[in-house]
């Protein structure tokens, strides 16, 4: 019997090289801009710029769900009784608040563009942005949906998030402090998250599985698992600022552990990663797209380099701070492991071991 040839991220028809080339040729253009109080890098998380006059940074973020909401759209015809469009909203919300971490959420704006305007799909979005909203102290201040039929598909629906955060300068991570020997700790994600869908779709269309199918290995429908929500990490933050100094934090999303962890690594540092506790973290999506797509685990638009493989956030600490962290994050009861270590490296690579 023949082998299937291997699926990867770029069998999506995402062109990453022409992407990482834009966003090379983008720098020098946004850094033009910059101002004193300017406190962010190229490829940060998201932008942070000091209020004149005071000891707080503003910091700012966009994102969106990208086609996790062709998924909600399929189930949501079959069974609307799922009111998926609730979830999207709240996982945008959590993109934008785990990208800005450690920062305070302060307000929020949306965006939802469409082919034609459905009540019951932007209503859905926003309830669920205003509901998040509501749990975690900040204010929903401005929305925009737009119907325009000549750019967005029939049926089809984009939606952004954008997010104004506070923190004061001394809660900053001491990012440019990175150094050997601090330690990594691994904060577990809820399945895909919000990203990677592209090529959870293609693997599920080589499977000739529905998303209204039911998985056996999932326990779920497949629409179901992909539908899970994007976890905001906020509490667990929370709880780590007022036990030990944040050193860094990273948002494990497209890209995963490889393409994120480095983006708040300061120059002459790496990672090691422990393997096996990647492996550990995964979920059993990961392990069907990895079996039914014939996705390699490493490489370029492999499993690790595309999906957060079931760990969502990672922290910095030092050494010493390894286990207060632990007993911070056991108050909240979040899933944490020991996940890896910083090393001394010429370039802000990561390595599995």
């Amino acid at each position: 019997m023949a082998v299937e040839r291997t699926l990867r991220y770029t069998d999506t028809g995402a062109d990453i090289g022409a992407h990482q080339q834009v966003t090379t040729r983008l720098k020098s253009v946004v850094e033009a801009t910059f101002h004193d109080g300017v406190l962010t890098r190229h490829g940060a998380f998201a932008g942070r710029v000091r209020i004149p006059g005071t000891d707080l940074v503003l910091v700012g973020n966009i994102e969106g769900v990208g086609t996790k909401f062709e998924v909600a759209l399929e189930m949501a015809q079959e069974f609307p009784e799922l009111n998926p469009f609730e979830g999207l909203g709240r996982d945008i919300f959590a993109q934008c608040v785990n990208h800005s971490l450690p920062a305070e959420p302060f307000a929020f704006m949306d965006y939802i563009g469409s082919s034609g305007v459905s009540p019951n799909v932007i209503l859905g979005v926003v309830e669920g942005i205003a509901a998040a909203c509501r749990e975690s102290g900040c204010a929903l201040i401005k929305g925009e949906s737009g119907a325009k039929p000549k750019i967005y598909q029939e049926g089809r629906y984009d939606c952004v998030g954008a997010l104004m955060s506070l923190l004061p300068i001394n809660e900053l991570p001491n990012e440019a402090g990175i150094s050997a020997g601090d330690r990594i700790l691994g904060l577990g994600s809820n399945g895909l998250h919000s990203n990677g869908f592209s090529l959870f779709r293609l693997v599920a269309e080589r499977a000739k599985v529905a998303m209204t199918d039911y998985v056996p290995e999932l326990g779920c429908r497949l629409g179901e698992e992909g539908l899970k929500p994007h976890r905001l990490y906020l509490n667990a933050v929370r709880a780590l600022k007022q036990t030990v100094k944040l050193k860094g934090v990273a948002h494990i999303t497209v890209g995963g552990i490889p393409k994120n962890l480095p983006r708040i690594l300061p120059d002459g540092t790496g990672a090691i990663i422990y393997h096996n506790e990647v492996v550990n973290a995964a979920q059993p999506i990961f392990r069907w797209m990895q079996t039914k797509g014939n996705v390699p685990w490493e490489g370029p638009g492999g499993m690790i380099e595309t999906f957060n493989m079931g760990i969502g956030l990672m922290v910095v600490v030092g050494r010493r701070d390894l286990d207060d962290a632990f007993a911070a994050l056991r108050g909240t009861g979040e899933n944490a492991f020991f996940a890896g270590e910083i090393v001394e490296s010429d370039e802000r690579t990561v390595e599995f071991v």
